[in-house]
């Protein structure tokens, strides 16, 4: 990965645009395109490219989101679930 990263990746940083919607779209018009998002992105019907993909296996970044709730809420107890 750190050689994918050094020879592809940080030569082009600068002209990345950091919006998944137009990222997914750049895989369909362009031969050799990569984009990293979140996967979350690409369960968004309107997000979903109009040509075929390859995903990288093992490939990923850990995160989470975060839903602000109101004090007391009934919430509580699901969203804290581990």
């Amino acid at each position: 990965m750190r050689d994918i990263y050094q020879k592809l990746i940080a030569p082009h940083e600068d002209d990345f645009i950091p919006f998944d919607t137009y990222g997914l779209g750049q895989i369909c018009s362009e031969k050799k395109y990569a984009h990293f998002g979140s996967l979350y992105m690409l369960f968004l019907p309107f997000n979903r490219p109009n040509c075929s993909f390859i995903l990288v296996p093992r490939a990923y970044y850990p995160g989470m989101f975060t839903i602000a709730t109101a004090k007391r809420s009934p919430f509580h107890g699901i969203l804290n679930f581990k």
